[in-house]
């Protein structure tokens, strides 16, 4: 039990490693407008040891909407079929990018969190 400390701390520093990037990209393609966006993601581990490691992966998520300017809600972002809709909105500025937005979970008759929130740095390509 004197080491649960110790553990604990390696779990956490293992655990903190995992964000979203600073930068927004937003791009044509064809007849909408993408965002994407890139951050660091945990690994999903099932052994103690590579939990503690706290190993990471780069994820890339890509938002296609109907315009490159302006307040875009959630319900007009495109999503695939039998995918959930998005509740919320994405807000583009002159230089930069608000995302507030969440899962529209139907089944569960609830929001969940997207991971990709944030105020970013709009760079556009």
């Amino acid at each position: 039990m004197k080491f649960l400390p110790y553990i604990l701390l390696l779990i956490t520093l293992g655990c903190s490693r995992v964000y979203n990037y600073e930068d927004a990209f937003l791009y044509e393609e064809g007849y909408v407008y993408v965002v994407e966006l890139k951050g660091q993601r945990r690994l999903m581990t099932h052994d103690p040891i590579s939990a503690i490691k706290g190993e990471t992966y780069e994820e890339t998520m890509l938002f296609k909407i109907p315009r490159g300017s302006g307040r875009i809600e959630g319900y007009e972002i495109e999503v695939k079929k039998g995918y959930y809709k998005y509740a919320g909105f994405i807000d583009i500025q002159a230089e930069k990018i608000i995302i507030d937005l969440k899962y529209n979970d139907t089944t569960e008759g609830i929001l969940k969190d997207t991971g990709w929130s944030g105020e970013y740095r709009l760079v556009r390509k």
